[in-house]
């Protein structure tokens, strides 16, 4: 097993670990989310730049990302930090790519990374981590609020992750959509 194949597995169990962490270590989560996101740019990079990409990577790294990013959009539904038909829009969207995909290579074809998706999931973890920064600042408050002088800041700052959210959930939906019309041969070629 090479290193970025390494590097895949261990976004598995660190996202296995924030999971499990989140109720009461909400900071130890938060650092699980960053350090497997970097591992999900590194694996990339370095099996890219040493030609070290292999069949196994190709299916587990997909895998481990929509494992890492469902999870955290998760528990951010559980706790009613987001409305659940959020959680389900993305996790319809990356499901049934990721099939998509899959049955792609199945039939000999790998389909490129598009713009729209990068762009989604940089966006998707720029929510996540608002929300986590979020999170992190209120239990460091102790539930305290905004100190005086401060609430156009708090303001700003719910905002923004409120935008966030919202970018996330539209890329999610449209670079969908685009995955589907940008392959469509495919599916027509299989109805045929």
């Amino acid at each position: 097993m090479n290193i970025p194949n390494i590097l895949t597995c261990s976004r598995f169990f660190m996202t296995a670990g924030m999971l499990y962490v989140f109720t009461d270590h909400v900071i130890s989560a938060a650092v699980l989310f960053v350090a497997a996101s970097v591992t999900d740019f590194l694996d990339g990079y370095l099996a890219r730049r040493y030609n070290a990409i292999t069949a196994w990577g190709k299916i587990m790294d997909p895998i481990a990302d929509k494992f890492l990013i469902l999870g955290a959009f998760g528990l951010f539904a559980d706790i009613g930090r987001i409305s659940w038909w959020i959680f389900w829009v993305i996790a319809v969207r990356e499901v049934g790519v990721t099939f998509f995909r899959f049955w792609a290579m199945s039939r000999g074809q790998v389909l490129a990374a598009e713009k729209a998706g990068k762009a989604k999931t940089v966006t998707q973890i720029a929510a996540i981590g608002g929300i986590f920064a979020a999170l992190i600042t209120e239990a460091l408050m102790s539930g305290r609020g905004p100190a005086e002088g401060f609430a156009w800041l708090w303001t700003a700052g719910s905002f923004l992750i409120v935008m966030l959210v919202w970018a996330a959930v539209i890329l999610t939906v449209i670079s969908g959509l685009s995955v589907f019309w940008n392959n469509q041969r495919l599916w027509r070629a299989a109805r045929l």
